[in-house]
C-alpha cells in the first residue's frame, strides 16, 4: 500500500514509519496485518484548531482503504512579532532607535522573554527592557532597542535579524534593513585634506618657481 494523508492544512510535513524506518509504501503479509506510525510536523505558523483529514492507503492492484482522521493544533507556547519597523537610517558613530512589540499568542505563560539582534560584531545594542520575567497568555510587550554604529562602519545597508526569545519557545524572525552613511565628520576631514593638499602643492610650484 502507499500511504497518504488528506484534507489537513497546507505546510504540514507527513511521514510513515513501519517496524522503525520511514518507509514510502506498507508491506502487509498475506491473510495478516500491518502496523505504520503517522508522524505529524507543524509549522510555527498553522492556524490553531480542529481539522477533519482522512488517511487513504492504495493498494498496489488499485484497491484503496480510507479511514477518517482527525487532527487538533493548539499552540501551548507561542510568541510572535506583532509590530516593528522595517527601514531605518543612521551615520556611521552615531545610533539609532526602533521599538518592537510582541504578543504571547500561545496559551500558557513565557519566561524570560527578550529580544535578540543580529548585528555586526562592532555594534552595541541595548534593549528596555533587557527581559520580561514573564509574559502571560495574550500579553504583549514593547522593546525599545538602541543600537550604536561604531565610526568605522563604512557605508552599507545592513540587515539586522530580529527574534523574540524565551525559555519555552522563540518567535519567528523579523528584519529591519539599516542602512549606513559615512558620518558628516567624516566627509569634513575628508575635504580638509584635500584641502591641505591642494595649497601644499600650489606653496610647492611657487616655491619652486621662484627658482
Amino acid at each position: 500500500y502507499t500511504p497518504a494523508l488528506t484534507g489537513l492544512p497546507d505546510g504540514l510535513t507527513i511521514s510513515f514509519t513501519q517496524d522503525g524506518p520511514l518507509v514510502e509504501k506498507i508491506v502487509v503479509p498475506a491473510q495478516g496485518a500491518g502496523e505504520i506510525v503517522v508522524h505529524v510536523e507543524t509549522k510555527r505558523e498553522t492556524p490553531v484548531g480542529a481539522y477533519s483529514g482522512q488517511f487513504v492507503a492504495t493498494r498496489d492492484d488499485g484497491g484503496v482503504v480510507r479511514a477518517p482522521v482527525d487532527l487538533i493544533v493548539e499552540n501551548t507556547y507561542a510568541l510572535q512579532i506583532v509590530s516593528q519597523s522595517l527601514n531605518l537610517s543612521v551615520f556611521s558613530g552615531q545610533e539609532f532607535t526602533f521599538d518592537l512589540t510582541a504578543v504571547n499568542s500561545g496559551a500558557v505563560p513565557v519566561t524570560h522573554v527578550a529580544l535578540q539582534a543580529e548585528v555586526p560584531g562592532k555594534w552595541i545594542v541595548q534593549t528596555d527592557p533587557a527581559t520580561v520575567d514573564s509574559l502571560a497568555p495574550g500579553a504583549s510587550v514593547t522593546f525599545h532597542t538602541q543600537v550604536l554604529v561604531p565610526p568605522s562602519q563604512m557605508a552599507v545597508d545592513q540587515p539586522v535579524k530580529l527574534v523574540v526569545t524565551g525559555d519555552q519557545v522563540s518567535s519567528a524572525a523579523g528584519k529591519v534593513s539599516v542602512r549606513v552613511q559615512k558620518s558628516p565628520n567624516f566627509l569634513y576631514a575628508a575635504g580638509s585634506v584635500i584641502a591641505l593638499a591642494i595649497a601644499g602643492v600650489f606653496v610647492y610650484f611657487r616655491l619652486k618657481g621662484r627658482r
